[in-house]
């Protein structure tokens, strides 16, 4: 019976860590969105304080959630200004359905084609 409670003390450690998500807060956290995406592994949640941003951003293929702030009405609160670039973000490396952004007011975009946002 000895060896036995042994083996089950010992075999939590020989286990693989489990990978809970994490909440990355922006500028807490991480002084800018982007340093929060590079720090972020899938599942993650990227909580951005209210304000305005001015980043151009790639999510890198990553299944992470990058979340602005609304007020207590319900107003967005988090701008993201592309200052007459063409975007704000890029998603162009394998993202999915994982990939989520939601919560922000993205201004000053120069649009140059045809985008479906579900």
């Amino acid at each position: 019976m000895h060896r036995l409670s042994l083996l089950i003390l010992a075999l939590p450690l020989l286990l693989p860590s489990i990978s809970r998500a994490e909440e990355l807060h922006v500028p807490g956290e991480h002084a800018t969105i982007k340093a929060a995406i590079t720090a972020a592994k899938d599942g993650d949640h990227i909580l951005i304080a209210p304000g305005t941003y001015i980043e151009r951003l790639n999510s890198k293929g990553k299944a992470i959630t990058i979340q602005g702030t609304r007020d207590s009405d319900g107003a967005l609160a988090t701008t993201m200004d592309a200052q007459q670039h063409d975007d704000v973000f890029e998603i162009n490396s394998g993202e999915g359905n994982g990939t989520v952004i939601k919560d922000l007011m993205i201004t000053g975009c120069v649009v140059t084609g045809i985008y479906t946002i579900n």
